[in-house]
């Protein structure tokens, strides 16, 4: 009798989903592109709302301070 091991060699093997993927993203080169991609558009997106934040501070300040 062959036992469970020898039938299903792959059951005893178990692969991580976070090992899969993280080879994934190493073995694609594009995955490393779209990564630059996000974390420039972060960029952008922060430093207009801290231009439009602080736009509004100073339109806030000035008429404020105005007799």
């Amino acid at each position: 009798m062959m036992d469970r091991a020898q039938k299903n060699p792959m059951k005893d093997d178990k692969i991580d989903k976070e090992e899969v993927w993280s080879a994934i993203r190493y073995l694609d080169p594009d995955e490393r592109g779209k990564d630059q991609e996000v974390n420039i558009a972060t960029i952008i997106a922060t430093l207009a709302i801290l231009l439009i934040v602080g736009g509004v501070w100073v339109l806030l300040w000035l008429r404020v301070s105005q007799p």
